[in-house]
């Protein structure tokens, strides 16, 4: 067989025996000689052809947890033909991590080439974890989170468990009022990778609610009343300031830290009127708390003492003349005042009976300027039945009925 022909090179020529079987060849080589050179012959070379060792390429790409072995990464290749045996084989499943593959290779040409085998490397990298959470209803200033609004899933693409779910703000906390972001952590394991999600939860303001509101009846000339109250949403308080107005003035009270709040009015001017006098409660509002408005009564009256002057129970259709004497918060007596008499009732009942006058010809109090000033009126009992009695009189603009007691014999 003729191998082929060789250039000198100081001395040297190279063929090539590739095309040689496997076994012990006898190589001659001949020198056709040149102008300067005979020709010559070389003694035989003996030369032995081994068994090739394929050469293998492998070299697959990461894959993702989740994701089964496949033909996408078994896929070595061969400088000649041949089966591929790979373990582990297709439809094998990994953890993260990095994982030696390894291959068998068996040449369809056994006469020449040897079986081999050849490693490579796999790398399987963590998965994504998905999280699904929507924004939660609104809801209002108080409301502490829960799981109604700390509701996100996680979903994974392997059997291994997903990461546990964290969140910020977490539950128990009362966010206050407006748009605010919350948000949720999966986290990270051997096989997935961490993953964190937001959403918006609106706030509205909460309703304070007042309490407790003073509703005082002082005397005429009382120097100055204190008015207080309270406001709170449960156990929430609201910052800041309740405006408390009567009449024209206005005062600004400080809310504490338990809800209270107070404020003293001037009330030495003040005069009796019917029904009272409006106090007005005023919360102007703030982040977390919707304004808020209340209202109660002032009532300002007369001080009043006297009653029958005569002693122990009279007979029914006996008059009984009466005196009572009208007072300030100074305990000054009050003259120029209209008194009415309004009725008498048993104490133990709610109904009052109108009364009838004997000397005089309206049911007015007489003013007497005996004792100071006093107003007397004479009561005229008849048709009234033995008991414990209320005559009821008022006294100018003050809305309250004041009584005094009397007794009719059986």
């Amino acid at each position: 067989m003729f191998l082929g022909s060789g250039t000198l090179s100081g001395g040297t020529a190279s063929i090539s025996v590739s095309s040689l079987i496997v076994g012990v060849h006898d190589i001659n080589a001949e020198y056709n000689g040149s102008s300067t050179y005979t020709g010559s012959v070389a003694p035989p070379v003996q030369v032995t052809i081994s068994k090739g060792t394929p050469v293998i390429t492998w070299n697959p790409l990461p894959i993702t947890y989740g994701s089964v072995l496949s033909a996408a990464e078994l896929n070595a290749t061969a400088n000649t033909a041949g089966t591929f045996i790979y373990t582990p084989a297709e439809g094998a499943e990994f953890d993260a991590g990095s994982y030696t593959l390894s291959v068998a290779f068996f040449p369809t040409d056994t006469d020449n080439w040897n079986n081999t085998t050849a490693t490579t490397t796999l790398v399987v990298n963590k998965a994504d974890q998905q999280i699904v959470w929507s924004n939660p209803s609104p809801i209002v200033y108080g409301v502490a989170l829960d799981s109604t609004q700390l509701n996100a899933q996680v979903f994974v693409g392997g059997a291994s468990a997903a990461g546990a779910l964290s969140y910020n703000p977490p539950a128990g906390t009362i966010l206050n009022a407006g748009t605010n972001t919350l948000s949720v952590t999966a986290a990270e394991t051997a096989n997935y990778n961490s993953a964190t999600a937001f959403v918006t939860v609106e706030v509205g303001p909460a309703t304070g609610a007042f309490s407790d509101l003073s509703a005082p009846a002082i005397l005429v000339g009382t120097p100055t009343t204190t008015i207080s109250g309270k406001i709170s949403n449960g156990s929430l308080i609201p910052p800041g300031n309740v405006t408390i107005t009567i009449g024209s003035t206005t005062l600004s009270a400080a809310i504490q830290s338990d809800g209270t709040f107070s404020a003293t009015f001037n009330t030495s001017s003040l005069q009796p009127v019917t029904p009272g006098y409006v106090i007005t409660f005023n919360y102007a509002g703030s982040q977390n708390f919707a304004p808020a408005t209340a209202t109660s009564l002032l009532i300002v009256v007369y001080g009043t003492t006297g009653g029958p002057l005569q002693n122990g129970a009279a007979k029914s259709g006996s008059v009984i003349p009466t005196r009572v004497f009208v007072r300030n918060a100074s305990g000054d007596n009050q003259a120029g005042l209209t008194v009415t008499a309004y009725g008498v009732r048993l104490t133990t009942s709610a109904t009052w009976i109108p009364v009838t006058s004997t000397g005089n010809t309206t049911t007015a109090f007489q003013y007497q300027s005996a004792q100071g000033g006093s107003y007397k009126y004479d009561l005229d009992t008849d048709g009234l039945a033995a008991g414990s009695y209320y005559f009821g009189f008022t006294v100018g603009n003050d809305p309250t009925i004041h009584t005094v007691t009397f007794s009719i014999k059986p």
